[in-house]
C-alpha cells in the first residue's frame, strides 16, 4: 500500500526472471503491454524498464524492445534501493558498478507567487541543479484532492524525494501521512504537521506574528484585528493567531470580542489565473468592517489579504487612516513598500529544504523541526527600517 506502481512492475519482472519464466535473451513485455497490464501510463512502465536496464537486468534495443540481458544470472537478483520489502524501501540504493542514477525530485505547493514562494522555488532548483538532480513542479491552488493526486502520480513516475507545502485543511492529507510513516525522503515547507514526525522548514510564525503585533501596539493602536482564511488545523495560521493574541496578553491588554476574523476568501484556480485578488468575494469581509468601525489597525495574515483589505477600506470613509500590516510583500522597487510587514527568508527556506532532502537521500539523519529567521520591515517615511529576528 503506497508503493509506487513502477516498483511493483519491477518486482513483477524480477520475480518472473527469478522463477525462470523469463530467461536470458527472451523478450520482456513492452511498455504498452505493461501499462495495460497494470493500468498505468506508459511513463510509469517506461520508468520500470529504464531502472531494470540501468542495473543490467534487461537490455533495451531501440525499435525492437527490451530483453533479459544475455549474461544475467536470474539467481542473483540485485538489491534494488526501491524494491526491498521493508519500511525503508524508499531509501535509494547505489547502482552497481558505480553507475550514476538519475535522481528526480518533486515539489508541490498551492502556488508560487512573487510575494511568497517564487524565491523558494528558485533556490530549490538552483541547489538541486548543482547536483544534477531533476525537478518536477506541481501547483495545487489550495485543493487537497490535487495534492493527493500529484503525490500519487509523482510516486508512480518514480521521483526519489518530495518537497511539499501542505494544503490548508482540517484533516491531514492521507497520502502525505503514508510518506511520513514509510520514511520516504520528504521535506515540508512553510508549515509542519503537529504530532507528525516529518522534516519541516518554516518561519517561526508565532514569534513573527508577535513582533508584528508589538509594532502595532507600540504605535498606540488599541482596536486591532487579525484577519485570515480559516485556520483549519494549519500550523502557520494557527501560530500567527497565537503570536497575535500572545502580544496582547504579554502586555496585559484586553483583546476585543471581534479581534479575530477568519473568513477571508481562499485562493482558487480561476482567481489565480485572473491574477486579481480584488475579484474575490468580499461580502463577509465588508459586513465585518461595517460592524466594527472602531478598528484602527488590521493584521492581515497574507499579502493578498492586505491588498483586498486596502481595497475594501477605501469604500469606507471612516477607515481612511486604518493601518494595515501583513506577512510578505511584492516590492515595486527596493525600499518602497506600502505596508509594514514580516519578510520571510525564502532563500534560506529553499536552501535548507533542498539540503535536508539531499541528506535524507544519502541516508543521513536530519532534524525534524527547522525554523528559519525573518525580518520586520517597517513601512518607510523617508528611510526604510528593519529589525532582524
Amino acid at each position: 500500500m503506497g508503493t509506487p506502481i513502477y516498483e511493483k512492475i519491477i518486482r513483477h519482472l524480477l520475480k518472473k526472471i527469478e522463477l525462470g519464466q523469463l530467461k536470458p535473451k527472451e523478450r520482456v513485455p513492452s511498455e504498452k503491454e505493461l501499462a495495460d497490464q497494470f493500468g498505468v501510463s506508459r511513463i510509469t512502465s517506461k520508468k520500470a524498464l529504464e531502472k531494470l536496464a540501468q542495473y543490467g537486468v534487461v537490455t533495451r534495443i531501440r525499435g525492437r524492445g527490451s530483453y533479459v540481458s544475455e549474461h544475467f544470472d536470474g539467481a542473483r537478483i540485485p538489491e534494488f534501493g526501491h524494491c526491498a520489502d521493508t519500511e525503508d524501501s524508499f531509501r535509494p540504493g547505489s547502482p552497481p558498478g558505480g553507475a550514476t542514477e538519475k535522481v528526480t525530485i518533486g515539489i508541490i505547493a498551492s502556488y508560487f507567487s512573487a510575494s511568497f514562494g517564487l524565491n523558494i522555488l528558485r533556490t530549490v532548483e538552483k541547489t538541486l541543479s548543482a547536483r544534477n538532480y531533476h525537478l518536477i513542479v506541481k501547483c495545487t491552488y489550495g485543493k487537497k484532492e490535487l495534492e493527493e493526486q500529484f503525490i500519487r502520480s509523482l510516486l508512480d513516475y518514480g521521483v526519489d524525494g518530495l518537497i511539499v507545502s501542505p494544503v490548508n485543511g482540517e484533516h491531514y492529507n492521507e497520502e502525505l501521512l503514508k510518506l511520513v510513516y514509510r520514511k520516504f525522503p520528504l521535506v515540508l515547507i512553510d508549515k509542519y504537521l503537529p504530532g507528525i514526525p516529518a522534516c519541516s522548514v518554516y518561519t517561526d510564525h508565532k514569534e513573527a506574528a508577535g513582533a508584528l503585533t508589538d509594532y502595532l501596539l507600540d504605535q498606540g493602536h488599541e482596536q486591532v484585528v487579525f484577519v485570515s482564511a480559516r485556520a483549519d488545523n494549519t500550523s502557520s495560521i494557527e501560530e500567527r493567531i497565537q503570536g497575535f493574541t500572545g502580544a496582547f496578553l504579554k502586555r496585559r491588554k484586553a483583546i476585543g470580542v471581534n479581534a479575530i476574523f477568519t473568513d477571508m476568501p481562499v485562493l482558487n484556480t480561476s482567481v489565480h489565473e485572473a491574477g486579481d485578488p480584488l475579484e474575490w468575494d468580499t461580502g463577509p469581509l465588508q459586513a465585518f468592517l461595517e460592524q466594527n468601525r472602531s478598528i484602527t489597525a488590521i493584521f492581515a495574515c497574507e499579502y493578498d489579504n492586505a491588498i483586498l483589505l486596502s481595497h475594501a477600506l477605501r469604500q469606507l470613509d471612516s477607515y481612511r487612516d486604518c493601518e494595515i500590516v501583513c506577512f510578505d510583500m511584492i516590492y515595486s522597487r527596493p525600499g518602497d513598500y506600502p505596508f509594514t510587514h514580516i519578510l520571510q527568508d525564502e532563500r534560506e527556506i529553499g536552501r535548507k529544504a533542498a539540503e535536508l532532502l539531499l541528506a535524507q537521500l544519502e541516508r543521513r539523519e536530519v532534524p525534524l523541526l527547522n525554523p528559519v529567521g525573518f525580518k520586520l520591515k517597517i513601512r518607510p517615511s523617508d528611510v526604510p527600517e528593519e529589525k532582524k529576528y
